[in-house]
């Protein structure tokens, strides 16, 4: 009776462990996906300027606002990167 209580209580932690293991997959997964739809959408908006830049003169204020936009693209990708690798500081 014993030895089944403590298979049954080793099953429930290795079950436990699995779960957790499993779930960090799934986080690594979801950062990764929202990583790259957020490259995908600010290299699409980076190339559309470069063309403009082409044809037009940047004014100041478009100026500012693509460095805001690099700012803050910047920043996620240094959020998702540090959520990937816990205790690394990424500097960009």
């Amino acid at each position: 009776m014993f030895s089944l209580l403590l298979s049954t209580l080793a099953m429930m932690g290795l079950t436990f462990i699995i779960g957790f293991f499993v779930a960090g997959i799934i986080k690594i997964i979801a950062n990764w996906a929202d990583f790259f739809d957020f490259y995908h959408l600010h290299h699409k908006e980076i190339h559309h300027l470069k063309d403009e830049h082409k044809f037009h003169t940047i004014s100041v204020e478009t100026e500012k606002s693509v460095y805001n936009k690099y700012r803050k693209v910047t920043h996620k990708v240094n959020d998702t990167i540090n959520n990937l690798k816990p205790g690394k500081r990424v500097i960009a």
